[in-house]
C-alpha cells in the first residue's frame, strides 16, 4: 500500500537517483486576454491578447519537476531548429546544460485557431476605428512594447483616417508608416473619380453623383 510516509521516503531518496526522461519535449504557451466580441466567421469568442507566458511542457515539464526535487536527470528528446526551439532550449539550459531541441504545443484559452499560421507569426485584434484614435494608438504601443513593431502599412480604408491623423505621434514612438496624405486619401472617393480620370487623361462616360431618389430621377431624364 502506497502511504504518505512511503512518498516522503521516495522524495528523500531522489537526490541520490539518476533518472532518464524520454519523451516529447514541449513548451506550453498560455495566452491571456479579454473577450469583447464573437467571431463573425464562427460562433466562438475572439480574444484580445494582453499577455502570454511560456511553461515547459511534456517531458520537459517532468525534467523541471525532478530538478526541483534535486534529482540528477538525463533528458532525451527532439525539438526544431527554429525560434520556438531556441526559446525552449534556453529554458532547459536554466536547469541543465543540455543540447536539446523541441516540439511546440500551444494552449489557448477562449481563442480561435491562429490566423494564417503558415504565413503569419503573430496576429493581433485591433479596436474598431469607430472607437477613436486613443484606443487604436494604445493598442499599437502595447504591441510595440511587448512584441516589437517598427512599421505599419494599413490595408483597410476605415483605418486610414486614424493612421493619417496619428502619423506624427506614431513616428515619435518609432513606428514608421507608409500612408497617403489626407488630400490623396480624399481622392480615392468615387465622387472624385471623374476629376482624377480627367487629370490623367482617361476618358470617362457622362457621370452624375446621386445621393437621393429625386437626383436619380433627374439624372435618368437628363442622360436618357
Amino acid at each position: 500500500m502506497f502511504t504518505h510516509s512511503r512518498l516522503q521516503q521516495i522524495i528523500q531518496q531522489l537526490p541520490q537517483a539518476k533518472i532518464l526522461v524520454l519523451g516529447d519535449v514541449m513548451k506550453d504557451v498560455f495566452i491571456w486576454g479579454k473577450v469583447n466580441r464573437i467571431s463573425p466567421e464562427a460562433p466562438v469568442p475572439v480574444v484580445e491578447v494582453m499577455d502570454e507566458s511560456l511553461r515547459l511542457g511534456g517531458a520537459a515539464n517532468v525534467v523541471n519537476n525532478l530538478v526541483a526535487l534535486e534529482t540528477q536527470v538525463i533528458l532525451t528528446g527532439v525539438i526544431g531548429n527554429d525560434e520556438t526551439g531556441h526559446l525552449l532550449k534556453k529554458e532547459l539550459e536554466k536547469l541543465h546544460p543540455y543540447d536539446v531541441p523541441e516540439i511546440a504545443e500551444i494552449n489557448v484559452e477562449s481563442i480561435n485557431q491562429p490566423y494564417m499560421k503558415w504565413l503569419v507569426d503573430k496576429s493581433f485584434i485591433m479596436p474598431y476605428p469607430s472607437e477613436g484614435e486613443a484606443p487604436f494608438i494604445e493598442r499599437l504601443l502595447y504591441i510595440k512594447s511587448n512584441y516589437g513593431l517598427d512599421a505599419v502599412i494599413p490595408a483597410l480604408d476605415a483605418e486610414l483616417p486614424l493612421f493619417i491623423k496619428g502619423v506624427s505621434l506614431l513616428e515619435s514612438y518609432g513606428i514608421r508608416t507608409f500612408l497617403p496624405t489626407e488630400e490623396q486619401f480624399k481622392l480615392r472617393g468615387k465622387d472624385k473619380l471623374v476629376d482624377v480620370a480627367k487629370e490623367i487623361e482617361v476618358k470617362v462616360p457622362k457621370t452624375k453623383i446621386i445621393t437621393s431618389y429625386e437626383e436619380l430621377s433627374r439624372a435618368t431624364e437628363e442622360i436618357g
